[in-house]
Order: C-alpha cells, then structure tokens, then sequence
C-alpha cells in the first residue's frame, strides 16, 4: 500500500531537469557576494539577481523603440481623449441652450429674460453650433413669441441678433420662418419709433428676405414688405446711408422678382402674369406710399458720390422710375409731381422717360 501510495506522489513532483532558471540568474545560477561593510561587521550574504533586461527577457520596462505598438497605443489613447472631450463639452453645451430655450417664456420675468437672450447670443457668438441645437429645439418660435409682445429694448436686440445669426445664408430656414409668421413680427422692428440698433437688425433681416430665393421675397412682399422699403428710403441719406441703400435695392428686387419667374412659366401662365400686370400693382402700392419723392432725393445725392457703388444704385434709381414711366396713367401722375420732375430733370445727364403706359 506505501508503494502504491508512493507511485501516485511521484506522479505529481517536479522533474528536476525542469528547475532551469538560467535566463532568470546567471548561468551559474545564483552567485552570493560576500562583502565586510567594516573591519569586524559579520558577513552578510547578498544574493545578485542577474535579470537580463536584454531583448530577449520579458522582465523590466523596456523602451518604447523596442514595442512596435507603444505609437499605436498613444495615437489611440490621444485619440479617445480628443473625442470624450468634444462629446463632453457637446452635451454640456447643449444641456445649457436646451435650458436657456426652455425658459423663453412670454411669462417669464424681464430681468430673467434679458438675462438669458444675453447668455444665449453669448453662447452662440463663441459656439456657432448652438444653431443646430437651438433648430432642433425649435428655439425660434418662443424668440418670435418673445418678440411679438416684449417691448424691452435690450431683449429686442439680442432677439434679433439670434434670429439674424440663424437665417444667415440659409434659405432654408428662412422659408420656415416666413411659414410661421416670422416677417411681419420682425418688420415692426424697422419702424422709426425704435433706436438706431434695433433698426439695423431690423434691416438685416429684411436684406436676407429680399435677396436669397424668390419664395422669400415673394413672402415678404406679401406681409408688407413694400411700405417697409418705404420708410427706409425716407430715412436721411447722410446719417441713414445704409437703411437708404438696402431701401432701393429692396424695391429694385421686386421689379426685377419678375423678370427672375419669367423663363419657368408657361406661355398660358406668361399671358396670364402680362395681362395681370403685377409691376403696375407694385407702382400703384409703392407711388401711394409716396416712395418717388424720397426715392428722387437719393438720386441726386448719389450722383454727387463716385465709385462703384454710387453707379450701381444710379441704375438701379432710373431703372425704377423707367418702370414707373410704363405704369397706367395715375402713377403717371406721380412721376410727373414738380419736386419729383424738377430733381431729376434739372441735373445734368438725366432724360426723362417717356410717359407710355404699360
């Protein structure tokens, strides 16, 4: 039985000639230094452990030429670092636009309110993507809703900046815009009754509606656009040049709305649109408005101008009032009043255009 029992031990030693530590000690295994600290000190045994750090031993920290993926690793350790830090800083920003849209009421306070149109045109002026956020919030409509009833004047402004920093270049949402009311709300804002900087913002707006798709002008005429471009060109030329210029080029833009639909209509539609005669509507609204008086003054101010520029807005001028020429006989009427007759033909240069009705 001890046999036996000795049989099944020897099953499970070791196997001596297994015991090779040479690539760990040395090859004449472990080598013990005596070494004296002092004349009379005992001798102490120092066991010297010959660990090859050499490229064949897997101890030690070796260098990161001899691991063909130590770059690799980095790249992608900097890598995921870059991308947790941009989806971090992506969710807490549009955590904080979601809370500052959410809080645009008409109910709420107006300090608050000032407060957060201030936060919000901050955070948008340093993070342009707040856009898509605020878009996919439908930011804009509790901005209109704010802006239809709130009569603050520094609330107002940064409103306006918002939505002018939205619609920019952007046709498409700028049709939406137009779809849920937006033009004649900010419109109001281009009246005479508002500072100087609520008017500018005013007038931004109305630029992007006249001259980035057909449909928008199309709208904005619809809302009123007309009596808008109106009182801008009523403004004074020296002190409101700007307000002036986006006036003409306004009304230049919807004669010339026209001419644009011209080659994607039908012959039946064609002859329907010349035997309705929308430019003449345009110049009965515009010359009720009394826009050949202002409209006149402009001219003679710009041909005193050089440059580029004046010479744009002085065809533009005459092109307009050729159209008003063509018009049925009480615009006529309009374009033969003495102020209207006298600063145009009186300045050297200037023709008058034939009376002919369309």
């Amino acid at each position: 039985r001890r046999n036996r029992s000795t049989v099944e031990i020897q099953r499970f030693t070791e196997n001596e000639n297994d015991e090779d530590f040479s690539d760990i000690l040395g090859s004449d295994g472990a080598s013990f230094n005596t070494k004296a600290d002092s004349p009379g000190s005992s001798e102490q045994s120092t066991l010297i452990l010959n660990s090859k750090l050499s490229n064949n031993s897997w101890l030690g920290d070796q260098d990161d030429e001899d691991d063909p993926f130590a770059q690799l690793e980095e790249g992608f350790d900097e890598m995921d670092l870059e991308t947790n830090i941009a989806r971090d800083k992506h969710a807490r920003l549009r955590n904080q636009v979601e809370g500052l849209i959410s809080s645009l009421k008409t109910s709420q306070d107006e300090d608050l309110l000032a407060e957060i149109s201030d936060q919000l045109l901050t955070t948008f002026c340093d993070l342009p993507e707040t856009k898509n956020i605020i878009m996919s919030e439908h930011g804009l409509l509790p901005i209109l809703e704010i802006l239809d009833i709130c009569r603050r004047r520094d609330i107002i402004s940064c409103l306006l900046r918002i939505v002018n920093a939205i619609i920019y270049n952007d046709y498409e949402i700028q049709e939406n815009l137009c779809f849920v009311g937006g033009i004649p709300i900010i419109n109001e804002f281009a009246s005479k009754k508002y500072p100087r900087e609520i008017r500018l913002e005013a007038a931004a707006f109305v630029q992007q509606m006249y001259q980035t798709s057909t449909l928008t002008l199309q709208m904005f005429v619809s809302a009123g656009g007309l009596n808008v471009l109106v009182e801008f060109l009523e403004d004074d030329y020296e002190d409101e040049r700007d307000l002036v210029l986006i006036g003409v080029n306004g009304i230049w833009s919807v004669f010339e709305l026209q001419v644009s639909l011209l080659p994607s209509l039908s012959g039946q539609q064609l002859t329907r649109i010349k035997g309705s005669t929308p430019k003449n509507d345009f110049c009965r609204i515009l010359s009720r408005n009394s826009v050949l008086d202002p409209l006149s003054l402009v001219l003679s101010r710009v041909l005193d101008e050089d440059g580029e520029l004046a010479e744009v807005v002085e065809g533009r001028i005459a092109n307009i009032f050729f159209i008003f020429s063509q018009a049925e006989n009480h615009v006529k009427e309009m374009v033969a009043e003495r102020t209207v007759l006298h600063r145009n033909v009186a300045r050297p240069g200037i023709t008058l255009p034939s009376l002919t009705p369309i």
